[in-house]
């Protein structure tokens, strides 16, 4: 796997390589560094003497692969290719991941140079829109290093959600990992009712149509549960002893809801869905996460198949 990290000596683009660090493997999986430096400008030098800005600037470059190349296991930092760009980050991210054949696009989510549009969600929406291979939007992890990395799969039945999946099998996962999987059905009522509406005596017909209502929505659900139960063993090993997640409402919030009672390291979701109710399109929940998650996010676009 190709790793593309947009840098730009940040604590947040250098927080996100030593993140993703760990699950990488040097004889597996190669890293490429996207820099797009600012123009620099010197009072006193003139057109005849671009030379010295042009000097300037690719010193500022080295200086900033340096140190990103410093949070890399030597193997990996010794094969690491440098890009160097002339357009803003949201474009110039995109069309060197295609350049370099790149199979994921990292940001950190809190720079303070040219990527720290990403902590508002204009640089991440923008690539995770159009970009052609997933994106990773990272924040600083809240727990002590030696606690479980924590990942959350967000999953519908949607070809974009299977392929989230599937690209959890190119990570190589820490030993103490777990990863939980959700999906979200729609609620029993998809208007809110109020209390006493809901509480109303009604006759015993209409009782028992209800009931059946209520019945069959719980077997939907004890269904939904089955069929995750059957994915997680698609999975890598860290799903493996969790039990899935069912949830009812909007999605968004109630993955909002899970990321903090499992205290989740990284959410994973699919991105243009096809399914009924078009949970995870990029837009709505996606967004969402992207925005609000206080966790790293990792945005899995749908591909067209072959």
């Amino acid at each position: 796997m190709k790793l593309l990290f947009g840098v730009d000596g940040s604590d947040g683009s250098l927080d996100a390589i030593r993140q993703i660090a760990p699950l990488l493997l040097a004889e597996k999986d190669a890293v490429a560094f996207y820099y797009s430096p600012p123009a620099m400008t010197f009072p006193g030098i003139g057109a005849d003497d671009a030379g010295r800005g042009a000097h300037a600037r690719q010193l500022l470059c080295d200086a900033v692969f340096a140190k990103a190349k410093e949070c890399l296991v030597a193997p990996l930092a010794a094969s690491a290719q440098m890009i160097v760009g002339s357009q803003p980050p949201k474009s110039g991210l995109v069309l060197a991941a295609d350049e370099c054949r790149a199979d994921l696009i990292v940001l950190g989510a809190r720079g303070s140079g040219p990527l720290a549009g990403v902590k508002l969600g204009g640089v991440a929406r923008h690539v995770a829109r159009t970009a052609s291979v997933p994106v990773m939007v990272t924040r600083p992890r809240k727990h002590p290093a030696g606690e479980p990395f924590r990942l959350l799969l967000a999953a519908d039945d949607s070809d974009a959600s299977k392929q989230a999946g599937a690209a959890l099998h190119y990570a190589h996962w820490p030993a103490n990992a777990q990863g939980f999987v959700m999906t979200v059905v729609e609620p029993y009522f998809q208007t809110a009712l109020p209390d006493w509406l809901t509480k109303q005596t009604r006759d015993p017909e209409t009782e028992a149509i209800a009931a059946n209502w209520a019945k069959e929505h719980e077997l939907s659900k004890d269904q939904k549960r089955a069929e995750l139960a059957a994915y997680v063993k698609t999975l890598p090993a860290p799903f493996a002893a969790s039990e899935p997640i069912v949830a009812e409402g909007n999605p968004a919030e109630q993955i909002l809801k899970t990321i903090a009672e499992k205290s989740i390291d990284l959410v994973v979701v699919g991105a243009q869905g096809k399914n009924a109710w078009q949970r995870f399109v990029i837009g709505s929940t996606s967004e969402t996460l992207l925005a609000q998650a206080p966790c790293s996010v990792l945005i899995v676009r749908r591909r067209e198949k072959p």
